[in-house]
């Protein structure tokens, strides 16, 4: 299917009579590999994610089953980047905070 094809133009059937909206077996990306096609709708999606497919009544394992796609590579699109950490990263400059704390004092269990 070309990158330019009309998203909720059916390019095929599955057996079941289904339309399909991207090739079996692969996910077909779009927008500069920014996005990807959902097999079910055509939609184009940054991540074809579980909760678009339950909106379908699938699983993540049960579409790639049902449209031939490989168990490992993700269903996001090639060119979206990855979330930026949770927590950032102290500068370089702050010292760290075992730096920062006064020793403890030594303490004895003997009296």
């Amino acid at each position: 299917m070309p990158a330019h094809a009309e998203p909720h133009i059916p390019i095929g059937r599955l057996d079941d009579g289904t339309p399909v909206y991207g090739p079996p077996g692969r996910l077909t990306a779009v927008d500069g590999q920014r996005r990807v096609r959902c097999h079910i709708c055509g939609a184009l999606l940054a991540h074809v994610s579980a909760d678009h497919l339950t909106r379908h009544g699938l699983t993540p394992g049960s579409y790639r089953r049902r449209y031939g796609l490989p168990p490992g590579p993700s269903l996001t699109a090639p060119g979206v980047g990855h979330a930026p950490p949770t927590t950032p990263t102290p500068p370089s400059w702050l010292p760290r905070r075992r730096d920062r704390l006064p020793a403890r004092p030594a303490v004895s269990l003997t009296r």
